[in-house]
């Protein structure tokens, strides 16, 4: 692993008076129901429901709620994965493409 995607990746999270920030995308930054911030490393969420509030259970046991929706528990997991991966692949979007165009112009017996 590169250092600059390992000080991407392994930074701090910062703490604030207001609670946590993360200060690079390293966790996902969510808000507990009182209001405080919270950064949540989302590779230890296992359950993320919705009952009215969203419960988080993380795989330690623990669950935490918070304000925002599963889907924006999602949304933001999303883009710290898909931060990461640019982060370790800068060149993904054109090898994506590439295989994407060679995909379009195989005929069907070819990919299978």
């Amino acid at each position: 692993m590169s250092s600059a995607l390992e000080e991407k990746v392994c930074t701090l999270v910062v703490l604030t008076q207001h609670g946590f920030q993360a200060d690079n995308g390293c966790m996902i930054e969510l808000t507990r129901l009182n209001g405080h911030k919270i950064a949540v490393n989302c590779d230890l969420i296992r359950y993320a429901e919705s009952s009215p509030d969203t419960v988080l259970t993380l795989i330690t046991g623990e669950k935490l709620i918070v304000r925002e929706t599963s889907r924006e528990v999602l949304a933001l997991t999303g883009e710290y994965r898909a931060g990461l991966l640019r982060a370790a692949w800068p060149d993904a979007a054109q090898a994506l493409a590439a295989r994407a165009a060679y995909d379009a112009f195989q005929t069907p017996q070819e990919q299978e």
